[in-house]
């Protein structure tokens, strides 16, 4: 859990710094809005205060190392330090400044400016709206533009991404913030330098994989640009595309040379221009070396884009108003409105109700007919909206959709820790169905079920529920569909007990066509690995950078989403807790006839025991606390 952050009003640095309230939790630790009473105005003062080896005490304030870790505090105050003077390098109106590095409290903190705006809008959220090229651009030079900064200030930034750039509300300028994984250009290549974490969808394949990281360099970040602009746009995964570069690799079965300029041209042909598709195509390259090689060759190949705008289909129409107006508080026109988690448009309706004209001339018919052709135009064009949004329907919200496939059930004899129900085999997913990207939280299962069973209650609503049998994995699923009107999938027969409370049921049925399900544990497995060959998906020796067990958990499960995810968006996919699975477990030596299967290990395991391969099991009415779940759904 985060470290408690500090009481408000409190001061720093002697007496210069007034904390007013706690901003975010994450990356090095907390994040406060600030008084600078030296220089009179606002700004933003980070706090080294990692969780996994430091805690707070309670009577004085002071940060204070956990046993036997002070070999990783002083590894990473060292790089939070970078962070800052990172940062101090770089002197450009599109990236944020720090100013002040300083101890105290056994710890260090930095101050920067304070930036009043919002992040830009995330086009894998449902509250996305696109924007009109006309903005875009303007957007995608000023980001390339702080870019050039960075890469002469010989730094890379390596997580470019829409919730790393600001928007500043009185300029509209877009800034660059959070250096946390930044690095030297010069030794941006040695594998010991590679980024401490990665966004899926917007890192380049180098950025993820270890073994690739001497291909690093400045169109790594170039890649990530790419990105963000076609997000700008177009709504991310809309009928499946744009995809993380582990995803497109192996689809294309490991050629890197793989170049997708033509189907980019047919996606966004109603969003951009061919001459800025051709740009962002060349961008998206998997092998860096094809890539521009500077943020300023892209630059001046995107001022010299073809200026006018493409057709627009219907979808897009209502946003080709240019946003010079962004912040203007005019409610006749288009604003750009800041909530606490993004930037998103917002079309104001008139209430202009005037009365239609009585047509008395001689052209009645003439414009009867004109506007019986006007009508049936209409209607063709309302239907092809309709048709477009059955066909891209999004996932449901904390869901991803994982594609029909193939992949190499088990694991191969060499791979450490095998055991011998992990046979290897090909495995056909025929069907694409919708994945949860966490585990279920004890905040979910207490909204919808009204309880929580969780012995790591004190962890918070974030945190994985856990303490549930497999019955009671089923009934969740089942309230949740009811929830939302859909079918449900389990018909759960003489149950005893109620969910949260050791639930269990004398037999159970499976509905088709129905809404929210536990996934088999093929489709688990195939999520899981997302394209990997390895024992643990992200490719290492050790599943530390994405897994809860039992060398990093501290004997407790942790908040979801907190380690890097597989490349395909899905969490805690090793490890935090075990994962029921639909199937019964085949192995009758080793179980019971009727055990259900469960996946991923937990983090009272070894290394060893959250390999994407392992396989577990238990009787269904067993609970216990790292035994919990996660939900798939089957694609309409």
């Amino acid at each position: 859990m985060p470290i408690i952050p500090l009481d408000p009003k409190t001061t720093l640095h002697n007496k210069r710094y007034l904390i007013i309230k706690i901003l975010g939790y994450g990356g090095f630790g907390n994040t406060y809005l600030a008084f600078d009473q030296t220089l009179n105005n606002h700004c933003v003062v980070k706090e080294f205060a990692l969780d996994m080896i430091c805690t707070r005490d309670s009577t004085n304030a002071t940060i204070s190392i956990l046993h036997k870790r002070e070999g990783e505090m002083a590894k990473w105050l060292d790089k939070f330090t970078e962070e800052a003077r990172n940062l101090s390098l770089i002197r450009h109106i599109g990236v944020v400044n720090a100013f002040d590095i300083w101890w105290e409290k056994g710890t260090a903190f930095y101050a920067m400016e304070y930036i009043e705006g919002g992040e830009l809008q995330d086009p894998a959220k449902n509250t996305w709206t696109p924007i009109a090229w006309t903005e875009a651009k303007r957007l995608a030079i000023a980001i390339l533009e702080a870019l050039k900064a960075v890469h002469e200030a010989g730094l890379l930034h390596g997580d470019i991404k829409p919730a790393n750039i600001l928007i500043d509300k009185k300029t509209r300028q877009p800034i660059l913030i959070d250096f946390g994984t930044a690095r030297s250009l010069k030794k941006a290549q040695d594998k010991t330098a590679t980024s401490l974490a990665y966004t899926v969808g917007y890192a380049p394949i180098e950025l993820q994989d270890r073994s690739r990281s001497k291909e690093a360099n400045s169109s790594s970040d170039l890649y990530s640009w790419a990105m963000v602009v076609i997000g700008l746009v177009k709504k991310h995964h809309d009928k499946g595309f744009p995809i993380d570069a582990k995803t497109r690799i192996m689809l294309n079965k490991g050629n890197l040379d793989e170049y997708n300029e033509e189907f980019l041209k047919k996606w966004l042909a109603n969003s951009l221009p061919n001459s800025v598709i051709s740009i962002l195509a060349s961008c998206l390259r998997l092998n860096s070396k094809q890539r521009p090689q500077s943020a300023s060759i892209v630059l001046k190949q995107l001022k010299n884009s073809e200026q006018n705008l493409p057709k627009q289909d219907p979808f897009y129409s209502q946003n080709q108003s240019n946003l010079n107006s962004i912040f203007e508080q005019d409610n006749n026109k288009t604003l750009l409105e800041r909530n606490d988690e993004n930037i998103h448009l917002k079309q104001n309706e008139s209430d202009s109700r005037a009365e239609k004209p009585k047509v008395r001339n001689s052209k009645t018919n003439k414009i009867t007919i004109f506007a019986l052709v006007i009508g049936i135009v209409v209607m063709v064009v309302i239907v092809g909206i309709g048709l477009f949004f059955v066909e891209t329907v999004p996932p449901p919200e904390g869901f991803v959709l994982i594609p029909a496939g193939s992949f190499l059930m088990g694991s191969p004899s060499s791979e450490l820790g095998r055991d011998r129900d992990e046979r290897q085999h090909e495995v056909d997913i025929t069907h694409s169905f919708y994945m949860q990207t966490h585990e279920v939280t004890q905040g979910e299962w207490q909204a919808l079920m009204g309880n929580n069973p969780s012995h790591f209650s004190s962890c918070g609503s974030d945190c994985p529920v856990e303490n549930v049998t497999w019955y009671e994995a089923l009934a969740y699923a089942n309230a949740l569909s009811d929830s939302e009107g859909l079918q449900e999938c389990y018909v759960l027969l003489n149950c005893l007990g109620r969910p949260g409370n050791q639930m269990e049921c004398e037999d159970v049925s499976l509905n088709s066509d129905c809404g929210y399900r536990l996934p088999t544990e093929a489709e688990w497995e195939y999520a899981a690995k997302a394209g990997s060959r390895t024992a643990f998906y992200n490719g290492e020796q050790m599943p530390d950078d994405i897994a809860w067990y039992d060398a990093n958990s501290n004997r407790r499960t942790h908040p979801v989403g907190e380690k890097a995810p597989n490349s395909w968006g899905l969490y805690d996919m090793s490890g935090n807790v075990w994962e029921w699975c639909w199937d019964r477990y085949e192995e009758r030596d080793r179980y019971e006839e009727g055990d259900r299967i469960g996946r991923g290990g937990s983090w009272l395991e070894s290394a060893e025991n959250v390999r994407s391969s392992l396989r577990g099991g238990g009787r269904p009415y067993d609970y216990d606390f790292n035994i919990g779940f996660r939900l798939v759904r089957s694609v309409p």
